[in-house]
Protein backbone atom coordinates (compact mmCIF):
# COMPACT_ATOMS: atom_id res chain seq x y z
CA UNK A 1 0.00 0.00 0.00
CA UNK A 2 1.28 3.60 -0.46
CA UNK A 3 0.83 6.40 1.34
CA UNK A 4 0.77 9.85 0.90
CA UNK A 5 2.76 11.93 3.32
CA UNK A 6 0.32 13.68 5.85
CA UNK A 7 2.51 17.54 5.21
CA UNK A 8 1.66 17.25 1.37
CA UNK A 9 -1.91 16.60 2.21
CA UNK A 10 -2.47 19.25 4.39
CA UNK A 11 -0.97 21.62 1.52
CA UNK A 12 -3.32 20.32 -0.60
CA UNK A 13 -6.31 20.76 1.61
CA UNK A 14 -4.97 24.42 2.78
CA UNK A 15 -4.71 25.54 -1.14
CA UNK A 16 -8.17 23.83 -2.24
CA UNK A 17 -10.05 25.61 0.31
CA UNK A 18 -8.38 29.17 -0.32
CA UNK A 19 -9.61 28.76 -3.92
CA UNK A 20 -13.02 28.00 -2.65
CA UNK A 21 -13.09 30.74 -0.63
CA UNK A 22 -11.88 33.00 -3.48
CA UNK A 23 -14.39 31.80 -5.60
CA UNK A 24 -17.22 31.81 -3.52
CA UNK A 25 -16.47 35.49 -2.25
CA UNK A 26 -15.78 36.89 -5.69
CA UNK A 27 -19.10 36.66 -7.16
CA UNK A 28 -21.69 39.60 -8.30
CA UNK A 29 -25.29 38.74 -6.65
CA UNK A 30 -27.76 39.39 -9.23
CA UNK A 31 -31.54 39.51 -8.80
CA UNK A 32 -34.21 39.87 -11.86
CA UNK A 33 -36.89 41.98 -11.49
CA UNK A 34 -40.21 43.53 -13.33
CA UNK A 35 -41.64 46.14 -10.76
CA UNK A 36 -43.93 49.00 -11.79
CA UNK A 37 -43.30 52.38 -10.02
CA UNK A 38 -46.41 54.41 -10.84
CA UNK A 39 -47.63 57.78 -9.57
CA UNK A 40 -47.89 57.86 -5.61
CA UNK A 41 -45.91 54.52 -5.26
CA UNK A 42 -42.71 53.54 -3.75
CA UNK A 43 -40.49 50.44 -4.26
CA UNK A 44 -37.98 49.39 -1.06
CA UNK A 45 -34.97 48.02 -2.79
CA UNK A 46 -32.84 45.24 -0.72
CA UNK A 47 -29.89 44.61 -2.84
CA UNK A 48 -28.84 42.03 -0.58
CA UNK A 49 -31.79 40.46 0.65
CA UNK A 50 -31.07 40.50 4.08
CA UNK A 51 -34.61 41.91 5.06
CA UNK A 52 -33.38 45.90 5.15
CA UNK A 53 -34.28 48.43 2.73
CA UNK A 54 -31.16 49.54 1.24
CA UNK A 55 -32.53 52.40 -0.92
CA UNK A 56 -36.20 53.27 -1.94
CA UNK A 57 -37.29 54.27 -5.06
CA UNK A 58 -40.12 56.50 -4.48
CA UNK A 59 -42.90 58.56 -7.21
CA UNK A 60 -44.48 61.26 -5.69
CA UNK A 61 -47.27 63.65 -7.48
CA UNK A 62 -50.24 65.88 -7.25
CA UNK A 63 -51.12 68.99 -8.43
CA UNK A 64 -49.29 69.70 -12.10
CA UNK A 65 -46.00 68.58 -10.04
CA UNK A 66 -44.09 65.06 -9.72
CA UNK A 67 -41.19 63.93 -8.74
CA UNK A 68 -39.07 60.66 -9.25
CA UNK A 69 -36.25 60.14 -6.63
CA UNK A 70 -34.25 57.72 -4.55
CA UNK A 71 -34.60 58.07 -0.86
CA UNK A 72 -30.99 57.04 1.18
CA UNK A 73 -30.50 55.74 4.42
CA UNK A 74 -27.47 57.63 6.27
CA UNK A 75 -24.14 55.70 5.16
CA UNK A 76 -25.47 54.61 1.40
CA UNK A 77 -25.65 56.60 -1.72
CA UNK A 78 -25.60 57.21 -5.61
CA UNK A 79 -24.08 58.19 -7.83
CA UNK A 80 -24.58 61.75 -9.15
CA UNK A 81 -23.98 65.21 -8.13
CA UNK A 82 -25.21 68.42 -6.50
CA UNK A 83 -27.24 71.03 -8.88
CA UNK A 84 -29.08 73.68 -8.46
CA UNK A 85 -31.82 71.98 -7.69
CA UNK A 86 -30.24 69.34 -5.37
CA UNK A 87 -28.89 66.00 -5.25
CA UNK A 88 -28.96 64.43 -9.00
CA UNK A 89 -29.07 60.96 -9.96
CA UNK A 90 -26.67 60.17 -12.93
CA UNK A 91 -28.81 58.20 -15.35
CA UNK A 92 -25.58 55.31 -16.36
CA UNK A 93 -25.20 54.00 -19.75
CA UNK A 94 -24.20 49.67 -19.71
CA UNK A 95 -20.19 49.44 -18.85
CA UNK A 96 -19.87 52.41 -16.45
CA UNK A 97 -17.82 51.61 -13.62
CA UNK A 98 -19.43 51.93 -10.20
CA UNK A 99 -16.82 52.15 -7.27
CA UNK A 100 -14.73 54.29 -5.24
CA UNK A 101 -13.52 57.38 -6.70
CA UNK A 102 -16.85 58.56 -7.51
CA UNK A 103 -18.94 61.30 -6.51
CA UNK A 104 -21.72 59.73 -4.18
CA UNK A 105 -24.81 61.82 -3.37
CA UNK A 106 -27.76 61.40 -0.82
CA UNK A 107 -30.49 61.18 0.76
CA UNK A 108 -33.08 62.34 -1.60
CA UNK A 109 -31.80 61.66 -4.96
CA UNK A 110 -33.90 63.64 -8.01
CA UNK A 111 -34.13 61.22 -11.20
CA UNK A 112 -36.54 63.28 -12.65
CA UNK A 113 -38.74 66.28 -11.25
CA UNK A 114 -41.15 68.31 -13.07
CA UNK A 115 -43.82 70.92 -12.76
CA UNK A 116 -46.63 71.51 -14.59
CA UNK A 117 -43.78 69.85 -17.48
CA UNK A 118 -42.76 73.55 -17.73
CA UNK A 119 -39.90 73.33 -15.24
CA UNK A 120 -38.46 70.31 -15.20
CA UNK A 121 -35.28 69.00 -14.42
CA UNK A 122 -32.82 65.23 -13.67
CA UNK A 123 -31.27 63.04 -16.39
CA UNK A 124 -34.02 60.35 -16.34
CA UNK A 125 -36.53 61.98 -18.78
CA UNK A 126 -37.82 59.16 -20.76
CA UNK A 127 -35.26 56.44 -21.19
CA UNK A 128 -34.55 52.81 -21.35
CA UNK A 129 -32.49 50.62 -19.19
CA UNK A 130 -30.65 53.32 -17.29
CA UNK A 131 -28.54 52.45 -14.21
CA UNK A 132 -28.42 53.80 -11.01
CA UNK A 133 -25.32 53.34 -9.18
CA UNK A 134 -25.19 52.39 -5.44
CA UNK A 135 -23.24 52.43 -2.84
CA UNK A 136 -24.68 50.75 0.61
CA UNK A 137 -23.18 48.86 3.64
CA UNK A 138 -23.00 45.45 4.61
CA UNK A 139 -21.63 44.46 8.18
CA UNK A 140 -19.90 48.07 8.05
CA UNK A 141 -18.33 48.09 4.92
CA UNK A 142 -19.18 49.72 1.74
CA UNK A 143 -20.13 47.27 -1.46
CA UNK A 144 -21.20 48.51 -5.29
CA UNK A 145 -23.65 47.63 -7.02
CA UNK A 146 -26.96 49.40 -9.49
CA UNK A 147 -30.20 49.25 -10.64
CA UNK A 148 -31.76 48.86 -13.63
CA UNK A 149 -34.84 50.86 -14.74
CA UNK A 150 -36.85 52.67 -18.03
CA UNK A 151 -38.58 55.51 -17.18
CA UNK A 152 -41.71 57.31 -18.79
CA UNK A 153 -42.54 60.71 -18.79
CA UNK A 154 -46.42 62.50 -20.11
CA UNK A 155 -47.33 65.01 -19.31
CA UNK A 156 -47.05 65.09 -15.82
CA UNK A 157 -46.83 61.51 -15.09
CA UNK A 158 -44.26 59.80 -14.77
CA UNK A 159 -43.85 56.01 -14.33
CA UNK A 160 -40.55 54.14 -13.51
CA UNK A 161 -40.15 50.24 -14.31
CA UNK A 162 -37.32 48.57 -12.23
CA UNK A 163 -36.16 45.80 -14.22
CA UNK A 164 -33.33 44.17 -12.66
CA UNK A 165 -30.37 44.89 -10.07
CA UNK A 166 -27.05 43.59 -8.91
CA UNK A 167 -24.06 43.94 -6.25
CA UNK A 168 -20.22 42.64 -5.69
CA UNK A 169 -19.75 40.27 -2.66
CA UNK A 170 -16.60 41.88 -2.75
CA UNK A 171 -16.59 45.44 -0.34
CA UNK A 172 -15.29 48.30 -2.30
CA UNK A 173 -14.94 46.29 -5.30
CA UNK A 174 -15.50 48.20 -8.70
CA UNK A 175 -18.68 46.83 -10.25
CA UNK A 176 -19.45 47.34 -13.99
CA UNK A 177 -23.18 48.89 -14.66
CA UNK A 178 -25.27 45.64 -16.41
CA UNK A 179 -23.10 43.23 -15.36
CA UNK A 180 -25.10 39.82 -14.00
CA UNK A 181 -21.78 37.92 -13.19
CA UNK A 182 -18.61 38.00 -12.05
CA UNK A 183 -14.74 36.22 -13.16
CA UNK A 184 -16.14 33.33 -10.67
CA UNK A 185 -19.80 33.00 -11.81
CA UNK A 186 -21.30 30.29 -13.86
CA UNK A 187 -24.86 31.84 -14.35
CA UNK A 188 -26.97 34.41 -12.61
CA UNK A 189 -30.11 33.14 -11.73
CA UNK A 190 -33.54 34.10 -10.62
CA UNK A 191 -34.03 34.89 -6.53
CA UNK A 192 -36.65 31.90 -6.52
CA UNK A 193 -34.43 28.77 -8.27
CA UNK A 194 -32.21 27.24 -5.72
CA UNK A 195 -29.21 25.74 -7.18
CA UNK A 196 -28.19 22.39 -6.34
CA UNK A 197 -24.70 22.63 -3.78
CA UNK A 198 -21.99 19.20 -4.85
CA UNK A 199 -20.77 17.38 -2.09
CA UNK A 200 -18.13 19.75 -0.20
CA UNK A 201 -14.62 18.32 -0.52
CA UNK A 202 -13.26 17.00 3.16
CA UNK A 203 -10.04 15.97 4.31
CA UNK A 204 -10.55 12.39 3.86
CA UNK A 205 -11.14 12.69 0.33
CA UNK A 206 -7.82 13.64 -0.51
CA UNK A 207 -6.46 10.40 0.59
CA UNK A 208 -8.17 8.70 -2.61
CA UNK A 209 -6.43 10.37 -5.18
CA UNK A 210 -8.10 11.06 -8.45
CA UNK A 211 -11.47 10.43 -7.92
CA UNK A 212 -11.47 13.22 -5.59
CA UNK A 213 -10.50 15.80 -8.16
CA UNK A 214 -13.82 15.68 -9.78
CA UNK A 215 -15.14 16.01 -6.14
CA UNK A 216 -13.08 19.10 -6.23
CA UNK A 217 -14.13 20.31 -9.89
CA UNK A 218 -17.67 20.48 -9.34
CA UNK A 219 -17.67 21.98 -6.25
CA UNK A 220 -15.35 24.74 -7.78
Amino acid sequence: MKFVKLPYILGVALLVALSMTQRSEARIVYTRAHVVISINNYYDLDLNHDGVADFTIKNAGNYGRYRLYASVPAGNGVVGGIGSNGAQAAALIRGEQIGPGQMFVAPDVTMRECIRHAICWGDWDNVTNRYLGLKFKIKGQSHYGWARLSVQVSGTTVTGTLTGYAYETIPNKTIIAGNTKGAHDAESAPASVTKHTPERPTLGMLAKGSPALSIWRRWE
